[in-house]
């Protein structure tokens, strides 16, 4: 991603852009708020910044409005989704499992709707309430991502996106193809507003991303909305500080003693960063147990990446309303579990599978092998430490299935017509569809 934004810089010198005409990238820059809006308005152009905040509704039922009042004039903010998601009490699974007492965190019923379909759902959509919103702050358009060829959050990017009114170009890069990836893929294409393109390698999908900007600010004069892969910087972890915040009056509503874990998939690490600040914040004691999706190559480094971004959402927050808490955030403040990664990103193991088997039976909820079904392993291989505890599962996962959709349990989905309709895609994302 630094390579991204090395790209977008060079191209604001090249074309002598100044730094209100690169507002995307202020806010990965060590600037205040306020210093930043200083910036923008050095510049000889007239400043489109208009802050696109909470409403009055928003800051009576957001919990980290609610919490902190200050951020409600000084972060941006648009509801996007069902919140607060329910914390569904998991008994049946949990005496099947022999643990004390599960109960499951529910983004799956976190999306919206238009008059006409439904909008993804997932945990994505907490991030984008804040990054969608910032792209409306600086009159953007035009929104661009990155992810690999199934990604939720390509997915969940461009069904907002279309939400708004924005176009969205989603830039894929090759994935271990399986159900989930042709069916996000499909997705697609309710999305008029959508623009898919697939490189084979992170460095053409940068090369080719530096290209669309430089272009589209020669006729526009405006440079698109960036957001990186998983939307995992402060402002999108933001999201999940407030999901955490979320958690904790939920508990505090129904009298539930705060469980001693809290399992969550790790990908870009943006969803566990935020739920370990926000329970912070909300002095809570649960402690975050981030299951790892994809092979670490070096554990140091990936520790190291989460506490950064925790440290530096944290700050975020505290410059923007000072009554939000500093704290100095080590790596024991949480746990990561790498033994349900498997071969490769977004290929299923044994123990996702049957993870995913057992939940849909004792709960009827879907989970997926790529990030949620791995989540779900860990816990049933932690079983003999978990009999006298009290454990939440955070369901990050979109189950449902959508009303023009075949049944993707069976095998047979492929000779649907919806399946047929992959033809409509760029020819370069067929191979997901055509290769067995």
């Amino acid at each position: 991603m630094l390579r991204i934004y090395a790209f977008l810089w060079s191209i604001a010198s090249a074309f002598n852009l100044t730094s209100q005409e690169v507002h995307p990238l202020l806010e990965y820059m060590p600037a205040t708020f306020e210093q930043k809006q200083e910036i923008v308005q050095w510049s000889s152009v007239e400043n489109p910044f208009k802050l696109v905040h909470a409403t009055h509704y928003d800051a009576q039922h957001v919990t980290l409005f609610q919490k902190f009042p200050g951020l409600i004039s000084t972060i941006p903010y648009i509801s996007l989704g069902f919140m607060p998601t329910p914390l569904m009490c998991a008994d049946n699974l949990a005496l099947h499992l022999g643990i004390k007492k599960l109960y499951i965190k529910r983004d799956d019923a976190l999306g919206g709707h238009t008059t006409q379909h439904r909008l993804p759902s997932g945990n994505k959509v907490r991030k984008l309430e804040f990054l969608l919103a910032d792209a409306l702050s600086w009159g953007c358009t035009h929104v661009i991502t990155c992810g690999a060829a199934g990604s939720n959050h390509v997915l969940a990017t461009a069904g907002y996106s279309y939400h708004l009114g924005l176009k969205c170009t989603g830039m894929l890069t090759p994935q271990y193809n399986s159900t989930m990836v042709q069916r996000n893929l499909l997705r697609h294409l309710m999305f008029s507003t959508t623009q898919l393109e697939y490189s084979p390698s992170a460095r053409e999908r940068d090369e080719y991303i530096r290209n669309t900007c430089a272009s589209e600010y020669s006729y526009t004069k405006r440079l698109p909305y960036f957001i990186p892969t998983g939307g995992s910087i402060p402002l999108g972890v933001v999201g999940f500080v407030n999901g955490g915040l979320e958690l904790a009056q939920q508990l505090e509503l129904y009298h539930i003693a705060p469980p001693d874990y809290l399992y969550v998939p790790a990908g870009t690490v943006g969803t566990m960063a935020g739920l370990v600040l926000g329970l912070k914040a909300a002095g809570i004691s649960t402690r975050i147990r981030a299951v790892v999706v994809a092979p670490v190559v070096k554990k140091s480094a990936f520790i190291e990446r989460i506490i950064k971004l925790i440290t530096a959402t944290n700050m975020y927050l505290h410059e923007r309303d000072s009554s939000f808490p500093l704290y100095t955030i080590t790596e024991n403040d949480f746990d990561v579990i790498y033994t349900q990664s498997g071969q490769e990103y977004g290929k299923s193991t044994c123990e996702s599978e049957h993870a995913c088997a057992i939940t849909s039976h004792f709960t009827s909820l879907a989970l997926d092998n790529t990030y949620s079904g791995k989540a779900m392993a860990a816990i049933i291989k932690d079983i003999n430490q978990l009999e006298d505890k009290s454990v939440i599962f955070w369901n990050t996962f979109d189950g449902y299935t959508w009303p023009e959709e075949p049944d993707w349990s069976e095998s047979n989905y492929t000779q649907s017509l919806w399946y047929k309709n992959y033809t409509l895609m760029p020819e370069s994302l067929h191979v997901y569809f055509e290769r067995k």
